[in-house]
């Protein structure tokens, strides 16, 4: 399947000329690409906070020592990657009878993890994870804290890499490169003294649109199977059982 390269200068460029910044044969000067870096990079930074502007879930396998609580997780860290913006979720592998499962760890914030009275206590399998979310790497403390070397598995969301220059080459997923370039003709509109069109905002609107719409987890009704006591499945449009 192929797929479109493009720059960071092309989206530049194309935005600057969308909203008459510049005409349609002229090319931006160093400093007015670089200035436009600048917001592009301040544009996706921003989009990292929302879950619905990324495209993937990427999965990551560590291991973790015996008697060890807190990992860090970043750049350099234990867990050498680039910092996630929010863990999805995490699992422990067992391994037995040559067959492997994951076992979910329960992700919990301060609260949950401060209302753990005995924080040393150990275990052959860690159950909880707190990851504090600190800046450049998270601390991520386990409890029970493991006496054997484990396996964890986190999965979380794919964020958008931030561009180091103009020259840096981009391949997106269907539909990024429209929104991205809108939005950013519009994050210009107000240094070059401009009013983006109805048109314009329209589009950019229909094109973050489509991305989170795609992105979109979709949510799963569930009922207690206590709560019906009868075979069957259970039909929320008519509130009774089905067959």
């Amino acid at each position: 399947m192929s797929y479109i390269v493009t720059t960071a200068y092309d989206l530049i460029r194309l935005a600057l000329q969308q909203i008459g910044a510049i005409g349609q044969n002229d090319i931006p000067s160093n400093d007015e690409a670089n200035d436009a870096l600048l917001i592009l990079n301040d544009m996706l930074d921003g989009w990292q906070t929302n879950k619905q502007y990324m495209y993937t879930i990427q999965r990551n396998v560590f291991t973790i020592a015996s008697l060890k609580q807190v990992y860090t997780l970043g750049p350099g860290g234990d867990f050498n990657i680039a910092r996630p913006v929010k863990i999805e979720s995490a699992y422990v592998q067992l391994s037995s009878s040559g067959s492997t499962s994951e076992l979910p760890i329960n992700v919990v914030d301060y609260d949950k993890w401060s209302q753990i009275v005995v924080k040393g206590t150990t275990s052959p399998i860690g159950r909880i994870m707190w990851p504090d979310y600190q800046y450049p790497s998270i601390n991520c403390s386990f409890w029970p804290v493991p006496n054997q070397t484990e396996t964890f598995i986190f999965y979380f969301r794919q964020a958008l890499t931030l561009l180091t220059s103009t020259s840096i080459q981009l391949v997106l997923p269907p539909g990024y490169r429209e929104a991205i370039r809108l939005m950013l003709a519009i994050k210009l509109c107000p240094f070059y003294e401009k009013t983006p069109t109805e048109d314009m905002v329209e589009d950019a609107s229909i094109a973050i649109g489509n991305i989170k719409r795609i992105n979109k987890k979709k949510i799963l009704m569930q009922c207690d199977a206590a709560l019906n006591a009868r075979k069957g499945v259970f039909n929320y449009l008519t509130g009774e059982a089905s067959s």
